[in-house]
């Protein structure tokens, strides 16, 4: 698998990725940046933690929780204590071993490495027997245990509780277990093993006490893993068919355009040469003793680093460290090593060295044009780049350059925001700037990204050059600096606000960046204090020199005598639909005229309020708002209340994360409201809602006043309901009335302009031509026209232009306010607040809204309007056909499943809630919630479903790389639906959907077996009772919970793990006899296929339809 995602940036950032942008999250992760042309070096050596050796400068103080140190055989650690969750812990052991060590014959072999070890080991010697030790302590496999390849290193990551026999808590928002339930591609734990299997001899995962040591257990397995593995022959066979699976799974457009990136960007060096994931015929014929001789060679303690997070003592696990790992000598009369040294920022870089061509960059270097174009490529894609030499932020200086770029990105990301907000049909999709220097590339990169329709790729290039030479030549008006300031302190004060709040798995990724990268991991109060008295000395002449040198490889570019390393990365289509084509003559010539006549930037005034406190106050003095209904449940922590407006309301104080509130308000329509001549009416006329502006301020406008001052706000029409979501940091005074304003703006006098409405129609368009190039999104399309009675199936397919195109903004206006009508919506807070000052606000902001205007139209008629009719029969669709460069498949399977309530009225069957066996009482004598029971059966169900699916389809097998299992239950409609996909071989098609066949027909009538059960029940009660920490949980609990629409009360959201213990096996097999026993009688199937022979089937129905 590849690396995780980096962190999603602070709210401030959003579409800018500058390398910068970690400063107010995580690590520090500020980079000092060079010029195109020179680099400003790093010193190599500190003498302390305070002073450099030469130039006095100071070293940035790393976090007192972090302790680091090595043993004598050469492995390095980092501890970081941690009670967040609490009695967990997480591990990352990183091999700095990975492609880039490979020789030409073994392109591939890290990664299958990778898969082997967790095939057997001495003291396990089989994958089953690891596995049974995983479960046993509360470990899924491939969530807790998992692992991942990249070009220098290979990190084994694992998760588990401290002490005993625990189960997997690190959760998400909590939908899965009020609302749909999705299994994971790379879910897997127990497996259904015969009991004579488990009674043929002593299992020594059953000898786990309750109270064991696991972090010791967790170290002598990996320590098992990376210097014990048993490799053999047969393992390597057996696990061969799903590495190629991977790699198919893989070879996507979007993947071969980065590696011709990387071939273009890194061809000095040997990175393009060696991708991770290998190539296919070597892969096909590695043998267990080629694994074995890179094992050996390359798996070696002088080649590891531990990172260790959690809920322990630091002190004991260091000890631990020493026993388990201490007495491994790696390589036979090997010498011990010295100490690595206190600061991890000062540690030798460990893995295989990446030289690259530095001094070959100087004037008449730049200016080169690599193109690659592919008929599955939609945008045209132009990357402008330099590589400079390696550097990292370990200093107050290094800080101090840093922030200045960070500053110039986020001026440049408004600047580029705002032309998109102001205009109707933005000539750009995206434009954003990019330095990035990390460890695994050895080297800084500094980009400038712009994307757009192929009709507009000159004028997309021609606004980011003006932009950057704007930039480059006024750098920013002091407002914008007073601005970036104003942000850059509210999110540090809110993130050291949150820092106890933070979980271990995050430290880890942080305290693994600090290592790899070299930046220095802070403490969050100091590293506010440190950044904020940097910041206040910075000026804009500071900035604008900054500015000067930063977008010279874009301003030098056409110039070829003086660019300096820089090239251009064009990605574009083979059919430019009558349009100019690119051309590196044309691209020179459009960049030339943009940097003519560049004027300087405007000032942009940013109000302190949107909707003035006077004005609201007045309102509250004309009409005062009255609560009918004021309820509050102790024993829940929730207060319910409805104002005479018909608003309801429900908030829960939650300290889980300090000084922040989560806020949903949901109204009850979204797209069922829709026609199918208004097909797209609701999603279309939310984006105008959010995006047009209100209260007579502009979209652009609004877009700062979140950025400056710490909100972030967002809008979803799904199938049922609209939503939308602001969150707030009240760590910014005020903060919860310009929230409120803001949201009292949007429903009394919002701009539905006709700005808004072509972008969104702008988007669509894009997005639908996009389809014919996806195979997966193709053959899902086909799969939900397929499944869907003939008079619905509009409602789950992509918006077709033609009618999206059609809506006026008096269409698309008169659909969303009508839902967003007081008495149709609920309003869910949690988070850090006072109660009667949050009922007061309310009250004035929310509880004065006019009325609107008596029941919604769908009252009368809810079976008509939220009606998901599913269609009759099995199908099996083999149509869907892609034009790409390679071969693959693709497969969707579904049947109709129940509502979250238990009921399935559709494609001629009746199921209701009524006559379940179910338990009475919970544990401790309160009732059974029975509304929710064959929902929380089915959520159990479908975490087995993807367990076994794993395990036979792809683990025993070899037919698949990921397969996935969902269930989508619906609110209102009487309905729901079961979906499996997956990506077969090509030549294992058919037997791929004949063993998932299978799997469900067996289930369906012979139910789980208890280790499946054992498998999933405890993972998802701790889910559910550390979900209960989250605000993400309790926005999805209460939610609709006052509507008198569904039968959803106060006791179907409290003592959610309670209920999920009181289920036992006989309960979900039950309910999944009666509510899938038509699976394989109402199965649909589609697959899709793609190849250099064939056409797009959805490009020809679509000319057909035109």
């Amino acid at each position: 698998p590849p690396p995780p995602p980096p962190p999603p940036p602070p709210p401030w950032w959003r579409g800018i990725a500058v390398r910068a942008g970690r400063l107010c999250g995580g690590p520090l992760g500020l980079r000092s940046v060079a010029s195109a042309n020179t680099h400003i070096s790093t010193p190599s050596r500190l003498s302390s933690t305070s002073v450099q050796e030469d130039g006095g400068d100071l070293l940035l103080p790393r976090h007192s929780k972090v302790v680091t140190g090595g043993l004598p055989n050469g492995l390095r650690y980092c501890i970081m204590e941690n009670g967040k969750p609490h009695k967990r812990f997480y591990a990352n052991l990183e091999v700095h071993v990975g492609s880039v060590d490979e020789t030409e014959s073994e392109q591939g072999i890290a990664h299958y490495l990778e898969h082997m070890v967790f095939l057997g080991t001495e003291k396990h010697p089989t994958n089953k027997d690891m596995k049974k030790l995983f479960t046993r302590l509360g470990m899924e496999f491939n969530a807790d245990a998992n692992a991942y390849t990249d070009f220098r290193s290979t990190v084994y990551t694992f998760s588990a509780p401290t002490r005993g026999k625990a189960e997997r808590v690190e959760v998400g928002g909590g939908a899965a277990l009020f609302g749909s339930q999705g299994g994971m591609s790379t879910a897997g734990t127990a497996i259904a093993e015969e009991e004579e299997e488990d009674a043929e001899g002593e299992d020594s995962s059953s000898m786990v006490p309750d109270d064991s040591d696991n972090v010791e257990l967790v170290l002598d397995l990996l320590h098992q893993m990376m210097f014990k593995a048993k490799i053999e022959q047969s393992s390597v066979d057996s696990e061969r068919g799903a590495i190629l699976s991977e790699l198919r799974d893989r070879n996507t457009i979007s993947t071969r355009v980065a590696m011709e990136y990387y071939r273009v960007a890194h061809g000095d060096t040997r990175l393009p040469s060696r991708f991770p994931i290998g190539k296919e015929d070597l892969v096909k014929n590695f043998s267990a003793e080629q694994v074995r001789a890179f094992y050996r060679r390359n798996y070696k303690p002088e080649a590891c680093t531990l990172y260790i997070a959690g809920d322990f003592d630091s002190t004991q696990v260091e000890s631990t460290i020493h026993s388990v790992f201490g007495q491994e000598t790696g390589q036979e009369g090997a010498k011990s090593l010295p100490s690595p040294g206190p600061e991890p920022v000062m540690w030798d870089l460990k893995g295989a060295p990446i030289t690259h061509a530095f001094d070959e960059l100087g004037p008449g270097s730049g200016g080169k044009v690599h193109v690659i174009e592919n008929e599955q490529i939609t945008d045209v894609g132009v990357v402008f780049s330099v590589k400079e030499p390696f550097t990292s932020t370990r200093t107050i200086s290094e800080l101090r350059e840093s922030l200045l770029d960070t500053i110039v990105g986020i001026a440049l990301e408004l600047r580029v925001r705002a032309l998109k907000l102001s205009s109707a049909e933005p000539m750009f999709q995206g434009i954003s700037w990019s330095y990035s220097a990390t460890g695994r590339e050895s080297c800084s990169s500094n980009t400038l990204s712009v994307n757009a329709l192929p009709k507009n790729w000159k004028q997309a290039v021609s606004i980011a050059t003006e932009e950057v030479k704007r930039l480059e030549l006024y750098g920013v008006t002091q407002s914008e600096l007073d601005q970036a300031k104003q942000a850059m302190r509210n999110s540090l004060s809110h993130q050291t606000q949150q820092k106890d709040s933070q979980t271990s798995s995050s430290w880890l990724m942080q305290v693994m960046q600090m290592v790899q990268d070299q930046d220095q991991l802070m403490d969050s109060a100091e590293k506010e204090r440190v950044c904020i008295e940097a910041m206040e000395k910075v000026t804009v002449e500071d900035i604008n020199q900054r500015a000067a040198v930063l977008f010279k490889m874009v301003t030098e570019f056409p110039d070829s005598k003086v660019a300096a390393g820089s090239s251009a990365f064009v990605s574009a289509p083979t059919d430019w639909d009558g349009h100019e084509a690119f051309s590196e003559q044309a691209l020179k010539t459009v960049m030339t005229e943009a940097m003519q006549n560049v004027q300087a930037p405007e000032d942009a005034i940013v109000p302190d309020e949107l909707l003035p406190h006077e004005e609201v106050m007045k309102l509250r003095e004309d009409s005062p708002p009255k609560i009918v209904k004021l309820e509050r449940n102790e024993e829940a922590g929730l207060t319910q209340g409805k104002f005479e407006n018909g608003l309801m309301f429900t908030h829960r104080y939650n300290i889980q994360r300090p000084n922040e509130i989560s806020v949903r308000i949901t109204a009850v329509g979204g797209r069922a409201l829709e026609s199918k001549s208004s097909s797209g009416a609701a999603i279309a006329g939310l984006a105008c809602w959010l995006n047009g502006g209100a209260g007579g301020h502009s979209a652009e406008t609004i877009s700062r006043f979140m950025t400056l001052h710490q909100l972030r706000h967002d809008a979803s029409c799904g199938t049922e309901t609209l939503t939308f979501d602001i969150k707030i940091a009240t760590t910014v005074e005020g903060n919860l009335r310009r929230a409120l304003g803001l949201t009292r703006l949007l429903f009394t006098d919002p701009d539905f302009s006709e700005n808004a409405l072509e972008r969104y129609k702008q988007r669509n368009e894009r997005h639908y031509k996009t389809i014919f190039k996806s195979l997966e999104r193709s053959t899902a399309s086909r799969f939900f026209t397929q499944l869907m009675d003939s008079k619905d199936a509009w409602k789950l397919k992509e918006l077709d232009p033609q009618v999206v195109n059609a809506l006026t903004v008096k269409d698309v206006k008169e659909l969303v306010m009508q839902q967003w009508s007081p008495a149709n919506m609920e309003i869910a807070i949690s988070g850090d607040f006072d109660a009667q000052e949050l009922e007061s606000e309310l009250s004035a902001y929310l509880g004065t809204l006019p009325s609107g205007k008596g029941k919604q139209v769908w009252e009368d008629k809810m079976d008509d309007y939220f009606s998901m009719e599913l269609a009759k029969g099995s199908v099996y669709d083999d149509s869907t056909t892609v034009h790409d460069d390679v071969c693959r498949s693709y497969t969707v399977m579904g049947f109709p499943s129940t509502n979250r309530w238990g009921i399935l009225k559709s494609a001629g069957l009746s199921i209701d809630s009524n006559d379940y066996t179910m338990p009475e009482t919970l544990a401790d004598g309160s009732p059974y919630d029975s509304k929710m029971h064959v929902n929380r059966c089915l959520s159990l169900a479908s975490d087995m479903m993807s367990n076994i699916l794993f395990e036979e389809i792809r683990t025993q097998k070899g037919l698949v790389y990921g397969i996935r299992f969902a269930f989508k239950p619906y609110k209102h409609a009487k309905s729901g639906v079961a979906t499996i996909s997956f990506m077969p071989k090509n030549e294992t098609l058919d037997e791929s959907v004949d063993a998932v066949k299978a799997v469900l027909k067996r289930i369906a009538t012979e139910g789980f077996v208890e280790s499946d059960f054992e498998g999933v029940k405890g993972p998802l009660i701790t889910k559910a009772r550390e979900s209960a920490l989250t605000n993400g949980l309790w926005i999805v609990l209460m939610e609709d919970l006052q509507s008198p629409h569904n039968p959803k009360d106060l006791h179907s959201i409290t003592k959610v793990p309670e209920h999920y213990e009181s289920i036992q096996l006989e309960h979900v097999n039950e309910v999944v006899k009666r509510c899938w026993a038509h699976c394989i009688d109402e199965l649909t199937v589609c697959v899709g296929n793609s190849g250099p022979e064939l056409t797009s089937s959805l490009q020809k129905d679509a000319n057909h339809n035109l």
